[in-house]
């Protein structure tokens, strides 16, 4: 797995900028910061399987 490749991945869409906010204020809220928790993780698993 190479890090800096998972670490520019949420970079790659042309909308990055959005998604990170939507996901930020996802986080605050208690109960639905599960959601881009689960999310993240996801994510994680994806970048972690494709290298």
């Amino acid at each position: 797995m190479d890090i800096v490749d998972g670490l520019k991945f949420p970079m790659n869409d042309k909308d990055w900028t959005k998604k990170v906010f939507i996901g930020g204020l996802l986080n605050i809220i208690p109960i639905v910061n599960f959601i881009s928790t689960g999310y993240s993780l996801e994510t994680m698993k994806l970048i972690i399987n494709n290298t």
